[in-house]
């Protein structure tokens, strides 16, 4: 149950050797979380809200610029829309644009033009198949990702984001909130994407949720230390997803 499942990760986290730091990246906590009740004075909290609205729209004008580059207001919105607050996912699109317009003004329909949609949609839709176990689904979702020519280190930050968006979702849903308070919380400007979230958040486990983000880490280590190739490693990560309940 959740009880065992906090003490078995507060476990992990106390009895970690003295070199390793260990960063957990969670939705809004409160004093009264389980797992910082139980952890006490061993972790260190802080606070890294995410971008929106205007700041958000700041952050895409500043870094044009640091790039070497204009961007018109219009173009910045769009660019939003099109992107969504993934500042990872917003950068690359910001330097392939810089990059583009060769020292021209960024407006709007060069947007239009170089920036698709961001590949959050397909995420979710491997995730739609893992959870229905339907692992062919979930491997075509992943060669669409990686013939768009997304890194396979930044799938596994993709899915691993969405994982924790379904846990503050489903989180929020239980105390009461509002698909639009999820929704403004996460800053998700896509419909499909809302929806999507919001299906995961109710048919998912708090259990699956735990074994997913040590599946995820387990991937993540696989291909850093050599051990697999990185489409490899992707695509047992998927098959093993898949299998969990």
């Amino acid at each position: 149950d959740d009880e065992d499942i906090t003490a078995l990760f507060a476990g992990v986290i106390t009895n970690k050797p003295d070199s390793t730091e260990l960063v957990i990246v969670a939705g809004n906590i409160t004093g009264k979380n389980p797992l910082l009740e139980t952890l006490g004075n061993n972790i260190e909290k802080k606070d890294y809200p995410l971008l929106s609205g205007e700041k958000l729209l700041e952050w895409i004008t500043d870094h044009v610029r640091s790039d070497g580059g204009e961007i018109t207001p219009d173009a910045a919105r769009l660019l939003l829309r099109q992107v969504g607050p993934d500042l990872w996912t917003m950068k690359n699109e910001i330097e392939k644009l810089v990059l583009f317009s060769g020292g021209e003004k960024i407006d709007a329909g060069t947007v239009a033009m170089m920036v698709s949609i961001t590949p959050e949609a397909n995420i979710f839709r491997m995730i739609d198949a893992v959870v229905a176990g339907r692992n062919q689904a979930a491997e075509l979702e992943l060669e669409k990702l990686l013939s768009n020519g997304v890194p396979p280190s930044q799938v596994i930050s993709m899915l691993a984001r969405q994982v924790r968006m379904i846990a503050v979702a489903q989180d929020m849903l239980k105390r009461g909130f509002r698909s639009a308070d999820i929704r403004k919380k996460l800053g998700i400007k896509h419909d499909f994407i809302m929806q999507k979230l919001d299906q995961s958040a109710k048919s998912f486990k708090i259990s699956a949720i735990y074994k997913y983000y040590l599946q995820l880490a387990g991937a993540e280590m696989d291909i850093k230390t050599g051990r697999l190739e990185p489409e490899l490693a992707l695509s047992v990560l998927v098959e093993n997803l898949t299998r969990t309940r």
